[in-house]
């Protein structure tokens, strides 16, 4: 596990995809980044609104250490879908 070196919100320049569910964002999109630092390399991940409120309001963190790519979508199927549903007006 490595060290967080800052986090927020931002508009993004160019194409990203979400760590946590592997979504592409086109440029102009606002997604949550974490810039870190492990084992001497910096490098950014973004995670989408949706991932975000999962990681924040789920317990995840409650068993798990690390956070993989597109982690969250298997770690709780239903509890993402329907956070996705929320907060993207999804009927």
């Amino acid at each position: 596990m490595g060290d967080i070196l800052s986090f927020g919100k931002r508009k993004i320049r160019k194409k990203q995809q979400c760590f946590g569910c592997g979504r592409i964002f086109e440029k102009g999109s606002e997604l949550n980044f974490c810039n870190h630092a492990y084992e001497g390399t910096v490098s950014t991940t973004y995670t989408c609104q949706v991932c975000q409120t999962v990681i924040e309001k789920g317990d995840y963190w409650k068993n798990n250490e690390e956070m993989y790519f597109c982690d969250l979508t298997d770690w709780d199927v239903d509890f993402w879908n329907e956070t996705k549903k929320q907060l993207e007006n999804e009927v």
